[in-house]
């Protein structure tokens, strides 16, 4: 009988224990609708206001435009070697590596690859004048995804540059510049 009178005592306290931790709401029907009636704005302009904020949480935070690299007419310049690959090919030699996409591709992935850069420096990857990442590049390989204009059907540009300074605005130390070409499949 004492084994049977402490199982039950201990059901009831698991039981008291859950549902006040069940983390549920105690605000009744009437204050929920009263801090609907708080919130809702006074004037035609702060509706205004409210349906600006309540596009903005919608769409999340507004995109950042990105970076355009420092005008210039740049040439192969400094130490190391920098080539592109996708898929089964490469630009190495001078190759411009083929994607093909189908309609409505979101984002395709290419690999930079590195070898006798100054790991010292920040490396900047643009791909056809925008900043795709900034990366520690030495001899290394790293995935850059690819979306937007740069997976339009064409010829895109992947540029590498180094500053002296770490900063766009300082002097180009190191240039490396390959192609690939999109086409729809």
């Amino acid at each position: 009988m004492k084994k049977k009178l402490v199982i039950l005592l201990m059901c009831v306290s698991v039981s008291i224990g859950m549902l006040g931790c069940s983390g549920g709401d105690t605000k009744s029907k009437d204050n929920k609708q009263e801090s609907a009636e708080e919130q809702t704005p006074a004037s035609p302009a702060d509706q205004d206001t409210a349906d600006d904020n309540v596009k903005q949480s919608e769409t999340g935070p507004a995109e950042q435009p990105k970076e355009e690299m420092p005008a210039g007419d740049y040439k192969d310049t400094g130490d190391g070697t920098m080539y592109i690959a996708c898929a089964d090919e490469t630009s190495e030699d001078g190759k411009v590596p083929v994607i093909y996409t189908k309609e409505g591709a979101a984002v395709i992935m290419i690999e930079v690859n590195t070898k006798g850069f100054d790991g010292s420096k920040q490396s900047y990857i643009y791909v056809d004048g925008l900043l795709a990442a900034q990366e520690q590049l030495s001899d290394s390989s790293y995935s850059v995804d690819l979306g937007d204009d740069a997976i339009a059907v064409g010829t895109h540009k992947v540029e590498v540059m180094q500053y002296a300074d770490d900063e766009p605005t300082g002097d180009v130390v190191t240039y490396k510049s390959a192609s690939y070409e999109v086409k729809a499949e």
